[in-house]
């Protein structure tokens, strides 16, 4: 059985969401992935937990969460194969100082890009379970299906929020 590599596991998740910046800019929203950090200490660690942001806007507060999965699945929520999408660890996302305004959760394999909005945390549940990769026991948040948008629906939404904040300034 392997050890679970950390520092690798941040580079992969780093580089998954300078794809989901990439797509997002490509439709006109500015914004950037900010680059990994890892932690050397357990202080380093806690802060970051609390205040890293996987993507950041350029012209309007607020950021998103990013989350690789090795699930294949398409644009369509409704295709999605099982009744919930993992969100994340519950201790992760209650130590969040400041709340993303939505999970972009991108598939390794079809990369493809389905969207869980923080407004929908209510009808998140945990789930306890062994986590194989890390070999620990974690609780993870999970939103139903239903809750589930397609990454054309995040895109939209944050193009009129960007338009409306510039149109203030």
């Amino acid at each position: 059985m392997s050890q679970f590599n950390y520092e690798k596991s941040y580079h992969i998740g780093g580089k998954w969401a300078k794809v989901v910046a990439e797509r997002l800019n490509n439709f006109g929203i500015i914004c950037y992935a900010n680059e990994v950090q890892i932690a050397k200490t357990d202080e380093e660690r806690d802060y970051m937990t609390k205040f890293e942001k996987d993507i950041e806007f350029n012209n309007m507060p607020g950021c998103l969460e990013v989350k690789s999965q090795g699930q294949n699945f398409t644009a369509d929520p409704s295709d999605f194969s099982r009744n919930s999408i993992i969100v994340d660890t519950r201790s992760g996302w209650y130590a969040k100082a400041e709340k993303p305004l939505a999970v972009a959760l991108i598939s390794q394999v079809s990369k493809e890009i389905l969207v869980v909005p923080t407004s929908t945390e209510q009808y998140w549940y945990p789930f306890t379970g062994f986590d194989k990769y890390r070999q620990i026991e974690e609780t993870w948040l999970l939103c139903p299906k239903q809750y589930i948008r397609p990454f054309d629906e995040l895109v939209d939404w944050l193009l009129a929020r960007q338009e409306k904040r510039s149109v203030r300034t």
